[in-house]
Formats: structure tokens, C-alpha cells, sequence
């Protein structure tokens, strides 16, 4: 004789005194929550996985994957190993999960993702690997530093980096993100976010400086008027490296200092 799972409660409850007591109805009820899992996976791609949280009757809880109950749930009843046949609050089928089935993200996937849900990460719904707990999105730079390259007499030959976190990026390379239509730049430790309104309002103001040239080795040829403008962009005061002769008299000239000692005027 088979009996559907939506009768297995009833006919329980007909034969409860001839059961023994490990598969009887446990009186009360239990309450299960959504949950997903997030971690990463091969080649750095973020896999999310839907699973659920029991809480059993002695206030302790497990994880489960949904699909693991599926052979265990009588109506809205699931037998639990060392707990027999509870009673759930809300049946696994009908709660919502923000993720319905395991997802693996790669690309600028993974930081839309974080992004979007930067808040419910924080929150007990998610159950976040470390790895992924240390990335980060970064809208905007600790600090620019400039490395002189060259100084001839009107123009100067120069690069500039960001610095992100654990490591640094160059200007060129947020600006060729930004033409290829793509708003995250991998980093060491995560991403920059090249359309949070900080970089974007930098970028802008660099972008309209006219008749930028860069040369093979990715070199920007600035005049020195272009030069100041991207130090006004900065959102701090330039960090200056380069030879040591360059890098003097780049110092020099972004602190308006003169050439030489200037003339008495006796």
C-alpha cells in the first residue's frame, strides 16, 4: 500500500499509539529560514548556493540543501534524524530565495552582485566565505602619485597611479575601462568601481583636457597647464616619484617654487 505525502500526517495520527516514539508527530513547531552561501570557486568565479536553515526544537539549528528534504517532506512535516517528523513553520517550496537555484558568477558579475546585496551580506541570511568577506570596491583612491619620466623644456612625460588598497592602478587603465563600456577594474583585493560619482567626477575633469597624448610605452605627454588641472582633479596633493632629477623638478614646479633665487630688487 502507498500512501501520498500530503496523507502521511493523518495516517500518522491514526496509528501515532502502535509507532515507536522516533517517527511519531512531534507536538510544536519548527521554524526554517532561507539562507545562501556564498564562496569562491575555481578560477575566482563566486558560486551562491540557496540552502536552509533548521531550527530545531532544542534551539540548536543546521544547514540543509532544499533539495535534501525534498524526500523527507510530508506536506508541510520533514522527518529529522534524531528529532522524528516536526511540523514547519513554512514549507522550504514557498519561501523566497533571493538566489532560487546555485549561480556561479565571474566578471564584473561578481561586483554588481556584492554591490547589490552590500547590505544583506552583512546580514544573517548570508553565510559568507572569508575570501569573500575581504574583497572590497573601492569609489575612490587613497591617495595619486605621479612618476617623472622625462621633462623637456614645454612638455613633461609622465604616468599617474591610484592607490587601491593593497596595490596600485594606473590612470590610463581606468580610462580605457571606462571607454570599453565596462565599470569595474580588478585590482589586487577587489575592484574599483570606475562609475562611483568620486572617480567618475576625477575622470571627467581629466577626460576634458584637450589633446592628451600617450605615447607606446603608455606614457602621458602633458603640457604644463594640462599638468596642473589633473593635480587640481586629485583628491589629494600628488605623490611625486620618478629619477631623481625629474622628480625634483617636478616637485618644484607643483609648489610654484621659482627656478632659481630671484633678483634683488636694490
Amino acid at each position: 500500500m502507498s500512501v501520498s505525502r500530503e496523507k502521511v500526517q493523518e495516517l500518522l495520527s491514526l496509528l501515532a499509539n502502535l509507532l515507536p516514539a522516533k517517527v511519531r508527530h512531534l507536538t510544536g513547531r519548527i521554524k526554517v529560514t532561507p539562507v545562501l552561501k556564498a564562496s569562491l570557486v575555481e578560477d575566482g568565479k563566486l558560486e551562491v548556493l540557496p540552502l536552509l536553515r533548521i531550527h530545531h526544537p532544542d534551539d540548536s539549528t543546521s544547514i540543509v540543501d532544499p533539495g535534501d528534504l525534498n524526500h523527507l517532506q510530508y506536506g508541510n512535516q520533514v522527518y529529522l534524524q534524531n528529532f522524528g517528523l516536526v511540523t514547519l513553520d513554512n514549507s522550504p517550496n514557498k519561501l523566497e530565495l533571493p538566489v532560487k537555484r546555485r549561480t556561479v558568477l565571474e566578471g564584473e558579475k561578481i561586483p554588481e552582485f556584492l554591490q547589490a546585496h552590500r547590505e544583506a551580506l552583512q546580514k544573517e541570511i548570508y553565510l559568507i566565505d572569508p575570501e569573500v568577506k575581504s574583497l572590497k570596491i573601492y569609489d575612490q583612491a587613497l591617495n595619486m602619485s605621479c612618476f617623472a619620466h622625462a621633462i623637456e623644456r614645454d612638455w613633461y612625460w609622465l604616468s599617474f597611479d591610484y592607490t587601491m588598497g593593497k596595490g596600485n592602478v594606473s590612470l590610463l587603465e581606468i580610462i580605457k575601462n571606462r571607454e570599453n563600456g565596462k565599470r569595474y577594474l580588478n585590482v589586487q583585493d577587489g575592484w574599483v568601481d570606475c562609475d562611483s560619482p568620486r572617480v567618475r567626477d576625477f575622470l571627467q575633469r581629466v577626460e576634458e583636457i584637450p589633446n592628451l597624448k600617450v605615447n607606446a610605452e603608455e606614457k602621458l605627454k602633458i603640457s604644463l597647464l594640462q599638468l596642473f588641472r589633473i593635480a587640481a582633479a586629485a583628491t589629494g596633493p600628488l605623490k611625486v616619484q620618478g629619477k631623481a632629477k625629474e622628480a625634483a623638478e617636478l616637485k618644484r614646479i607643483l609648489k610654484l617654487k621659482p627656478a632659481g633665487a630671484l633678483p634683488s630688487l636694490k
